[in-house]
């Protein structure tokens, strides 16, 4: 299992972050993939009903148990939320249901094409995934990483098995003559 390793994904997530020319919904999925290994094809499906703000804490709905945002995400998903002009053929309109409308009118924007504006920034979607989820695997139980990320149960074991596994390995080469 390889994955792009932390410092990697806080210099990418800290670029993404402070790049305030881009769209903050890119800048947002960007954060949630690195950050939690979110899919593109789940980022897209967000909508705007599935965050919501508590406290001055912004709250993402992904699993069953809606996840704490840390303050500079949820800044950025404050001003996602807030940016809703899509791009039709004849110009712009709002999107009150989509974080991330598509160019097609009710539906979201492909995830095909949301891996392309992460690749633009640098971002290996399925390479920071594997190192976002490495990572929380090696630091959250199975059960608490599947309800805060929507992970499947069975997906969040493996990942804790191999992070383990990896684990016990290299353990075993520290300690060996």
């Amino acid at each position: 299992m390889t994955g792009a390793d932390e410092t990697d994904r806080l210099r990418l997530l800290t670029v993404t972050l402070e790049a305030t020319s881009l769209d903050p919904r890119t800048r947002l999925a960007a954060a949630l993939v690195l950050l939690y290994g979110i899919r593109a094809n789940r980022i897209v499906q967000l909508q705007i009903k599935d965050f919501s703000t508590e406290g001055g804490i912004v709250f993402v709905s992904l699993g069953s148990q809606p996840l704490a945002l840390p303050a500079s995400v949820g800044d950025i998903a404050s001003l996602a939320l807030a940016t809703r002009g899509a791009t039709r053929m004849f110009g712009s309109v709002e999107d009150h249901k989509w974080l991330i409308p598509g160019t097609r009118s009710g539906y979201p924007l492909a995830p095909v094409s949301l891996a392309l504006r992460l690749r633009s920034l640098g971002i290996m979607p399925s390479h920071a995934r594997a190192g976002a989820l490495a990572s929380l695997s090696g630091q959250l139980p199975p059960v608490i990483l599947s309800r805060l990320t929507g992970l499947e149960i069975s997906s969040a074991i493996k990942w804790t098995h191999a992070v383990s596994a990896s684990n016990a390995r290299y353990v075993g080469l520290k300690i060996s003559p």
